[in-house]
């Protein structure tokens, strides 16, 4: 296991001591740990791409580790009313298509490499900044205005991937040759 996927781990690690102080209303503790994960987050890829430690698990596990901080502190956000229910769904509908397409495309024996794409890695981006102004609002109120201008941001960054993602997928499917579809 290479430096980078340790630290990957490790990040996944911190996403239940997150929610816990979240919980407890802990919002400095809870800020303080989601800096130390986007930190790790930029650590493990600079790592991976500088020391050429890049591989197959860390290309899978990068990726799931920030699913799995987006769904997980949005489902929080949801449960304390403080997102809407539907925002929630949008972006499990893009994860859920995602992995359904990965998998048909597996069953139909289509080689595939998917590579992240700047409208995904705008979603993310964006979906952490609410994640991250929540959490600031509930230590500085003075950001709490700003909650519906990156709130809407995200949910306008999370359908542009959706469709982005979609015309991909579906152009190597219908034509798995020529990736780009023509």
């Amino acid at each position: 296991m290479t430096l980078p996927n340790i630290i990957t781990l490790f990040r996944i690690l911190l996403l239940p001591l997150l929610i816990y102080y979240l919980f407890l209303g802990n919002y400095i503790y809870s800020l303080s740990i989601l800096a130390l994960a986007g930190i790790t987050d930029v650590l493990d890829g600079f790592i991976a791409r500088k020391f050429k430690m890049v591989s197959r698990l860390g290309a899978v596990l990068d990726p799931i580790a920030d699913k799995l901080f987006v769904v997980t502190l949005i489902t929080y956000f949801v449960y304390q009313e403080l997102i809407p229910l539907w925002f929630l769904l949008i972006i499990l509908f893009r994860d859920f298509s995602l992995a359904l397409g990965m998998c048909i495309l597996k069953l139909k024996k289509i080689t595939f490499h998917p590579k992240a794409q700047v409208s995904g890695k705008l979603s993310t981006f964006a979906n952490f900044a609410v994640i991250l102004l929540i959490i600031i609002s509930h230590i500085y109120a003075a950001f709490v205005p700003y909650h519906d201008y990156f709130f809407y941001g995200a949910t306008f960054f999370t359908l542009l991937s959706i469709m982005h993602y979609g015309m991909v997928w579906t152009g190597v499917y219908w034509n798995p040759l020529g990736y780009p579809p023509a």
